[in-house]
C-alpha cells in the first residue's frame, strides 16, 4: 500500500463523510476545526480542491468516527460498528495460518459483534465455494433494512465489500483480483465509480453484496504480524477505503513522485511534466481532465499541502517557510496561501496553536 505521506484522496470522499455527520445534527464547524481542515469540503466543487492529503483525510475520518461513535461513520445508520471493532477483528485473525482460515474467523467474529449489539442478520456473512476454483464472500443480509436499496446504501455496501477485499489482500501481501461483484438494488448512474472500485464485471439486483475470486487465494499464508497491524491501524481508513486513488497508475500520484519534496526549484512546466511522464501535453491534459482537475490545480494543491506541512513545524519561521516553498518575496507566499485556504499563513498557524492550547486545557 502507498505511503500515507505521499498519497492523495479525492475531496468528494471527505465531503460524503461530513454530510453524514451533518445529517445527524453534529456541529460541522467544530469537527472541521479539530480536524485542522483548511477548507469546508461541502463548498462548491468548483471552489474546493479536487484532492486532499491522505493524512488530512485520516484526521477527518478519526474525528467523525469518534463523534458518531461508529467505525462505519454512519454509512450504515441502523447498524453501528462500536469503536475498536476493526482492531479486535484484526487481532482475532492476524495469527491464522492462511487467508481461508482468517476470512472464516473474521466472519464468525463479525456475527458475534452484531449479536452483542442486538442486531442479528437474517443471513450471516459467509464464505463458500461455487466450484473447486471459485470462492465467494457474502456480506450479511438484514431483511428489515430498506436503506440497502437506496443509492447511498448500495454505495456503502460496495465500499465495505471493497475494504474487506483490500484487507484480505494486505493479510497475504498480494492484491486479490476479483472475478465478479454482485450488489443489491438497481444499477446506479455513477457506474464508473463502481468500476474503478472493483475493476471487474459488476451486476445489480442481488439479495446480498458479494464478490467472487479464485479459490487459490484462500491457501495463501498470512504474511502480516501484530507490528505491521499497528501501522495499518494508524493509517486506516486511508489504506482500506481509498487505495485505488493512490495507486501507481494514478496520474496525480505519478506527478507527485516527480515533484518530490523540493520546492525551492521552479515547478516543471506542463510540457516538462508531460516529458517526465513519457506522454504528449494533450494526453496529459486529457488524463487530468478525466480526473476532473487541471495542471494548475495540481500545482496549487501540491504547494498548499507542502506549506501546511511546514506550518505545523513551530521551529520554522513563516519567512523561512516562504523560502522553502521557493518564493523570493514572503508577501507573494502570503497571497498564494490565502488564495489556497482563505487564511494567511500566520492566521493558520494561530489556529493550530489555539487548538493545541485547547487540548492541553482539556
Amino acid at each position: 500500500m502507498s505511503s500515507i505521506s505521499s498519497a492523495i484522496i479525492p475531496t468528494k470522499f471527505a465531503r460524503s463523510m461530513v454530510k453524514v455527520a451533518e445529517a445527524q445534527g453534529h456541529d460541522i464547524s467544530h469537527i472541521l476545526e479539530i480536524s485542522e481542515m483548511p477548507f469546508d469540503p461541502r463548498g462548491n466543487e468548483e471552489d474546493t480542491p479536487e484532492y486532499i492529503s491522505a493524512d488530512l483525510y485520516n484526521r477527518l475520518y478519526q474525528r467523525i468516527m469518534w463523534t458518531l461513535q461508529d467505525e462505519t461513520f454512519g454509512m450504515l445508520p441502523q447498524i453501528k460498528a462500536p469503536l475498536g471493532s476493526f482492531r479486535m477483528t484484526s487481532l482475532m485473525i492476524i495469527h491464522c495460518d492462511n487467508l481461508g482460515e482468517a476470512m472464516i474467523r473474521g466472519n464468525e467474529f463479525s456475527d458475534f459483534q452484531q449479536a452483542l449489539i442486538g442486531f442479528t442478520p437474517t443471513k450471516k456473512r459467509r464464505l463458500y465455494n461455487t466450484s473447486p476454483d471459485i470462492a465467494v464472500l457474502e456480506l450479511p443480509h438484514y431483511q428489515d433494512l430498506q436503506y440497502a436499496l437506496t443509492t447511498d446504501g448500495i454505495l456503502a455496501g460496495a465500499h465495505i465489500l471493497s475494504a474487506w477485499r483490500r484487507f484480505c489482500g494486505w493479510l497475504i501481501g498480494n492484491t486479490i483480483e476479483l472475478l465478479e461483484v454482485r450488489l443489491p438494488g438497481n444499477e446506479p448512474e455513477n457506474m464508473p465509480r463502481y468500476q474503478k472500485l472493483f475493476n471487474c464485471p459488476i451486476s445489480f439486483g442481488a439479495d446480498v453484496a458479494q464478490f467472487s475470486f479464485s479459490s487459490h487465494y484462500l491457501k495463501s499464508r498470512i504474511v502480516q504480524n501484530e507490528d505491521s497491524l499497528k501501522t495499518l491501524l494508524r493509517n486506516a481508513p486511508y489504506a482500506l477505503l481509498a487505495e485505488e486513488v493512490s495507486s501507481t497508475n494514478n496520474i496525480i500520484t505519478r506527478m507527485r513522485k516527480h515533484i518530490g519534496s523540493e520546492f525551492t526549484k521552479d515547478f516543471p512546466s506542463v510540457e516538462e511534466m508531460a516529458g517526465l511522464l513519457n506522454m504528449s501535453v494533450s494526453t496529459l491534459r486529457r488524463r487530468l481532465n478525466k480526473e476532473n482537475t487541471t495542471y494548475q490545480k495540481f500545482k496549487d494543491i501540491t504547494r498548499r499541502d507542502a506549506a501546511i506541512h511546514y506550518l505545523k513545524q513551530p521551529e520554522l519561521k513563516i519567512n523561512a517557510i516562504s523560502a522553502l516553498m521557493g518564493y523570493d518575496e514572503p508577501s507573494v507566499f502570503h497571497r498564494s496561501f490565502k488564495k489556497w485556504t482563505n487564511v494567511t499563513p500566520g492566521e493558520y498557524r494561530n489556529q493550530l496553536n489555539q487548538q493545541e492550547n485547547e487540548k492541553v486545557e482539556a
